[in-house]
């Protein structure tokens, strides 16, 4: 292997790669600061009916199709940003050439399913040709879509095409399941020729950098407080255990205020309480260690049932703050009258970055917790409040004129919850690095004392570069992150 490794070493090579690798780097910041606006379709499905034994054997209108086919398109938003309605310029619409549409389905997006219904057959296929259905417009949330199930007739002797016809502002449909072109086969073979090379010389100067390290203690160590900052340790527990399944390390999420209390009463030294931002006052936490590890994300968050009623409020410029201080103190928005907010406990840092964001720290939701499974609230004049991120956006999804605040990385779970906007504000990687979208909160894990044993060990591997890497894309930026960014004194308490 030493001929390999002289190779290796060649400053030609490592200069070619190098550049390479700023090319590579560059192009993909450029596509993080200026993500598109794109979906992608792809063909799932696609095969003879009622031909055969082991065929499908489906009917239409009771009537046997001989020359039937179902075929099934899968329409995603593989990007990190929300896709709204408006960003159709004209809508999305699929041609089956050589086939005619028989019968069709919406799957997994019941908003896009009624709006078909109530659209109607006539209007959703082509009467000429009989090949074409256009979707009204819809929206989705990241990582979510839906699957279009067709039931065509046709000659399966001739090949099917399926042609996509559609217009988005500023993006872009994209196919993910063609065929290599005759350019493929040549350029991917040499693509995959320079990332071996890329692979091997990683491998041999960033391979015990990008290593985790752990010294597993086996101990015990409870993490208690924010349930925004929850999924996130709960992501570094996962790849903790891999390398130390002895040690234990607990959860429970009940809220930053809480765990800061319980830990001040125990006095743990294997406990650590996780806080969206500092307390109010220096004597919630005297005595106590405060680190900081980076900032999380919120958003404003509404049921998508509210985009026929109020179409803007999905739109950057969404709610106003006099509007939002007004439905959160629970006396009603005029503007918007049949809105009800959801609000989150008294202990919660959430809530307590929400008043910081929009109102100057002073908290305009009613003292008190009134829990919404107890008030159950409806129509206008209404506030009900959740002990966790998830008990929020479950119940603003259940209640379609729910509006509410939570995590921003949680909403990938609540398809019928979707992000809206606060004077022209929406969250973003790249809105909160420059400074411009204020609903964030700097992370603090408090111990009781210089931590030690298990609670050092895995503080630290969670600040670690390797965990840290693995970490990006939960909603989550570390302080490491941030230098260069607006947001540059943010973990300096």
């Amino acid at each position: 292997m030493g001929w390999l490794n002289s190779i290796i070493d060649s400053k030609a090579v490592l200069g070619a790669l190098l550049v390479a690798a700023i090319t590579t780097v560059a192009g993909l910041l450029w596509r993080n600061w200026h993500p598109p606006r794109e979906l992608s379709w792809s063909v799932l499905y696609d095969e003879e009916v009622n031909k055969g034994a082991d065929k499908w054997e489906i009917t239409y209108q009771g009537t046997d199709i001989s020359d039937g086919s179902l075929v099934i398109l899968d329409v995603s938003n593989p990007s990190r940003q929300s896709f709204l309605k408006e960003y159709w310029e004209t809508p999305l619409s699929f041609a089956f050439v050589n086939r005619k549409i028989k019968g069709y389905k919406i799957r997994d997006h019941d908003r896009l399913h009624e709006d078909v219904k109530a659209q109607g057959a006539d209007s959703t296929v082509d009467p000429r040709t009989q090949n074409r259905i256009q979707l009204p417009p819809f929206s989705l949330n990241p990582g979510t879509g839906f699957k279009l199930t067709l039931l065509l007739s046709g000659d399966r002797g001739l090949d099917m095409e399926v042609e996509p016809a559609f217009g988005i502002r500023e993006g872009g449909l994209v196919r993910h399941d063609r065929r290599p072109t005759r350019f493929w086969y040549v350029a991917l073979p040499v693509a995959l020729a320079v990332l071996a090379a890329g692979v091997v010389i990683g491998v041999r100067l960033a391979n015990s950098a990008l290593t985790p390290s752990a010294a597993c203690a086996s101990e015990t160590v409870l993490f208690q407080g924010s349930t925004a900052f929850a999924p996130v340790v709960n992501q570094a527990r996962n790849s903790y255990r891999q390398l130390c399944p002895n040690a234990t390390v607990l959860i429970t999420a009940d809220g930053s205020g809480k765990g800061l209390a319980d830990l001040e009463t125990s006095g743990s030294g294997s406990s650590v309480a996780m806080s969206d931002g500092l307390p109010g006052s220096q004597h919630s936490y005297a005595g106590l260690t405060a680190r900081p590890v980076g900032v999380v994300t919120y958003a404003l968050v509404a049921n998508t049932a509210l985009i026929s009623t109020y179409p803007n409020l999905f739109g950057q410029n969404g709610i106003s703050a006099d509007d939002l201080r007004q439905l959160f103190s629970g006396t009603g928005d005029p503007t918007h009258p049949s809105l009800f907010a959801v609000g989150r406990s008294d202990v919660s840092g959430t809530r307590t970055a929400f008043a910081h964001a929009y109102f100057g720290g002073v908290d305009p939701e009613p003292a008190g917790n009134r829990p919404c499974g107890v008030q159950n609230p409806s129509g206008s004049h209404s506030y009900c409040s959740e002990d966790s991120t998830m008990d929020l956006l479950g119940y603003v999804e259940s209640h379609p004129y729910a509006i509410g605040y939570a995590e921003a990385d949680a909403l990938p779970f609540f398809p019928d919850v979707q992000v809206i906007g606060m004077d022209g504000h929406i969250p973003s990687t790249a809105s909160v690095e420059d400074g411009s979208y204020p609903f964030v909160a700097t992370e603090y894990l408090f111990t009781d004392g210089a931590p030690t044993g298990l609670t050092a060990d895995f503080l630290d591997f969670l600040t670690s570069g390797p965990e840290i890497a693995a970490l990006r894309g939960h909603g989550f930026i570390a302080c490491q992150d941030l230098t260069g960014t607006r947001l540059d004194g943010a973990c300096n308490g």
